[in-house]
């Protein structure tokens, strides 16, 4: 079990991901950037990471890319609850507890995409 935005959660997802046939199909042809920053998180620092996809397979990097498609974020409560299923994305926009900014077009492209992310990050061991 790995402690939630650990590197070993980072690199526990990326497997996860790259093994998973329904995740690699649906993000065929997808190049994207996405830098994920998480505040709030417990002892009061943000986490940084970012997921390069690119044509059905994702990797994890701690930290700070330097040219990132698009930018989410969220407290770290927002991104445990959407980790778990318990609060969609579209959801968490709406009502503000989730902020994009770059090219929110080619993210929302992407969208069908990385949604089969959620089942494969669900099915992940993870302490809260």
């Amino acid at each position: 079990m790995s402690k939630y935005l650990s590197e070993a959660w980072g690199a526990e997802m990326e497997a996860a991901l790259n093994n998973d046939a329904e995740f690699t199909k649906a993000t065929q042809g997808i190049e994207l950037v996405l830098q994920q920053v998480i505040n709030d998180a417990p002892g009061g620092d943000a986490i940084e990471y970012w997921l390069e996809f690119n044509n059905g397979k994702v990797g994890y990097h701690p930290g700070r890319a330097d040219k990132p498609d698009a930018t989410l974020t969220q407290t770290y409560e927002t991104a445990a609850a959407l980790n778990r299923g318990e609060l969609n994305s579209q959801v968490a926009l709406v009502q503000g507890k989730l902020k994009i900014t770059g090219n929110i077009g080619k993210l929302l492209k992407a969208q069908g995409a990385l949604q089969t992310m959620v089942p494969v990050l669900q099915s992940l061991d993870t302490e809260y």
